[in-house]
């Protein structure tokens, strides 16, 4: 595609600036007159000109291959470095103008880059740019602006790079695990709704007679009516306990909190509590639900569980549908055989309570279950009165807050460990409840 080059416009103005005097004189003259004449010989000669210029243009596109060397992993809000290789197979030097085609979320001030591509040589080309996103991203191919040899026209090109040059960009963690850990020391649970009837991790072994110390919530009461004596039941602990982490990604996490989406600071959460987990011996598992289930992935502690994690959630996003609270849990009590720790993680709504209630009492049967309600965002956003409709807006702001209050005391009930959070105290808080729930399953 050709391009009128600034030498080619500043010579149609000169034109121009001559033409129209000239047709300004001959404006009450006849059409035919000698104004009229000369600024009808100059258009035509400024037009055949243009013309020719344009066809010898054409005959001479130069042919230039890309070639981009990039990542193919890269780190969310991080700047990575792009490297461009670009060969000029013709016979003279060409001074471009380079526009690499990047995704429209990358973030890069660098644009354009100006070269000299030597003739018949090669030249590269490096810059950085970083994508605040997470999720799979491509590059398109390379944008190129060469003058021709007159310098009148520019030869705007499309180059398609040898390779598609795809992308993943992984979330970006705040805190490494020192600093973690420096925050659950730092943070003990205080509002961490004790757990009931605790039996253990493990599976049942056997039935010994009473000692003294033993709990009393380990006393089977049939066996003990059977011997006419105090019977107490024995687990073999099972360290590698299995955990499986629960997340909401329908529209109530889709809300945004301090410029990000919620759903992204807790799959940050869920990637640190993996981490903890796995560092302590326990099998990790997965599961994203919506309307549908997103996500799964089986608990394991391989080597290569923390990869096939990341690999669930770098691409994953929430979305406008409404969450389905009983096909994800009912699918987590079928696929999960073993006595598993549950965590579920969603944003609790009005109308929930009745309805979860009845969930959790047919999860816990099987399961242990810790729920994590996290505090709305908005709820602590008070909008100034300027207006009637910002009164509006906090007096339903205050009747969410109470409904909100109102389930969190309702599921409080339930023989399940409870966690209220804000976002922002999301991470500490629920590997604080992780270690909580260990350090009473190791004691009991």
């Amino acid at each position: 595609m050709l391009i009128p080059h600034r030498n080619l416009i500043i010579i149609w103005t000169a034109a121009l600036l001559v033409i129209i005097p000239l047709c300004v004189q001959a404006k009450s003259a006849a059409l035919w007159s000698e104004d009229a004449v000369i600024s009808w010989i100059i258009l035509a000669i400024m037009l055949i000109f243009t013309a020719i210029t344009a066809l010898l243009a054409k005959t001479r596109i130069p042919k230039i291959t890309a070639k981009r060397t990039v990542g193919e992993i890269q780190q969310s809000g991080e700047f990575f470095t792009v490297e461009l290789e670009l060969q000029n197979h013709t016979n003279r030097e060409l001074n471009a103008e380079v526009f690499d085609l990047l995704p429209s979320e990358a973030d890069c001030s660098q644009m354009p880059i100006n070269a000299k591509i030597p003739a018949k040589g090669k030249i590269k080309i490096s810059y950085e740019t970083k994508i605040a996103a997470r999720g799979r991203f491509s590059f398109g191919g390379v944008q190129i602006r060469i003058p021709d040899k007159a310098y009148l026209w520019l030869f705007n090109l499309k180059i398609k790079t040898e390779e598609p040059n795809n992308l993943r960009l992984y979330p970006k963690f705040k805190y490494t695990d020192s600093q973690v850990l420096q925050g659950i020391v730092a943070h003990r649970p205080t509002d961490i709704h004790p757990l009931h009837c605790q039996r253990g991790n493990g599976d049942f072994a056997y039935i010994r007679d009473y000692a003294a110390g033993d709990q009393l919530n380990r006393i089977d009461h049939k066996a003990s009516a059977r011997a006419r004596k105090w019977c107490v039941r024995e687990f073999e602990h099972t360290y590698g306990q299995p955990v499986l982490l629960m997340i909401d990604a329908s529209r109530r996490t889709a809300v945004k909190h301090n410029g990000k989406v919620l759903f992204d600071e807790i799959i940050t959460a869920a990637n640190q509590l993996a981490k903890t987990a796995l560092h302590k011996g326990d099998e990790v598992g997965l599961q994203i639900f919506s309307n549908e289930i997103k996500r799964f992935l089986p608990p394991s502690r391989n080597s290569r569980q923390y990869k096939n994690w990341t690999e669930s959630l770098f691409d994953c996003f929430a979305d406008n549908s409404p969450p389905d609270f009983q096909l994800a849990l009912k699918t987590a009590f079928c696929r999960q055989k073993e006595r598993s720790l549950i965590i579920f993680i969603s944003t609790p709504q009005y109308g929930d309570a009745e309805k979860l209630q009845k969930l959790f009492r047919l999860i816990s049967k099987k399961h242990h279950l810790l729920f994590v309600a996290i505090r709305p965002p908005f709820l602590d956003q008070r909008s100034e009165i300027f207006q009637t409709d910002d009164n509006f807006a906090n007096a339903a702001r205050d009747i969410y807050n109470f409904e909100f209050k109102k389930i969190c005391k309702e599921l409080k009930q339930e023989k399940i460990f409870f966690l209220e959070t804000k976002p922002e105290q999301l991470r500490a808080k629920i590997i604080n409840a992780y270690l909580e729930y260990k350090a009473r399953i190791i004691t009991q």
